[in-house]
């Protein structure tokens, strides 16, 4: 397989200065990518794969678009950033026992705004404590306090609060790492029906059992209306488990 340097998934949102490439390796690409051959590869090829191809080659591009439509490829481009952001890990870390967001997190913050600005795609937050944490109560206070943190980091970014959903766990899925040594959050993309990266299993033993009892947080309520009144944010009500 071909390896094409000239274009990274990763840079999906910013504008190319050589909308045609004329190196070789795009060249052989395409010289073995015809119709017949772009038909075969669709349903068995990685997103990040096709997105490449259409993106170094004008011809190519245009048999993709003709193919998905504006909106697959809108899918497809987005499924390759996000799918490289989170290839090594979707996890937001925080400092023990505390609603802080390490450092090393808060990159990945600012890229994942990044990403769901350029897609209008949702961001969807799993916050969580650690599975030492002492009492049920607790563990949700902080849990909670965590969603927060995230909550302004992706403010300050700029992104919108349509855009993201959240759900504090307390330590109830943190049952499923036991081994773990920091607490922290998980972020999902989702757009089109889609989530990236997909949910781990053990959200779908825990899904049904805590959605039948909805617990609203007041201190995230406040939260809520403070951004709503400085005019950042406008959003409804939302809605923690």
């Amino acid at each position: 397989m071909v390896s094409l340097c000239c274009w990274l998934p990763c840079r999906a949102w910013q504008a190319r200065t050589r909308p045609i490439c004329q190196c070789d390796d795009c060249s052989r690409a395409l010289f073995f990518l015809l119709s017949e051959g772009l038909e075969i590869l669709g349903p068995c090829c990685v997103p990040e794969l096709l997105v490449s191809l259409g993106m170094c080659n004008r011809r190519l591009r245009a048999a993709i678009l003709a193919d998905c439509g504006f909106e697959g490829t809108r899918q497809l481009a987005f499924a390759a950033a996000a799918g490289h952001l989170c290839q090594r890990g979707n996890f937001i870390y925080f400092s023990r026992g505390g609603g802080v967001v390490c450092r090393e997190s808060l990159d990945f913050l600012s890229r994942a705004a990044r990403v769901a600005k350029r897609f209008r795609a949702k961001v969807h937050i799993d916050a969580h404590a650690g599975v030492h944490a002492p009492g049920r109560l607790l563990a949700k206070s902080v849990s909670e306090t965590r969603v927060q943190a995230v909550l302004l980091s992706l403010a300050h970014e700029g992104l919108s609060a349509s855009q993201i959903t959240f759900t504090a766990w307390g330590k109830e899925i943190a049952l499923a790492w036991p081994d773990e040594c920091m607490a922290r959050a998980e972020l999902f993309f989702q757009l089109g029906g889609r989530e990236i990266p997909p949910r781990p299993r053990y959200y779908q033993s825990r899904s049904c059992e805590l959605r039948d009892g909805p617990m609203c947080c007041g201190r995230l309520w406040r939260c809520w209306i403070r951004l709503q009144l400085h005019g950042c944010w406008l959003f409804t009500r939302p809605t923690i488990y």
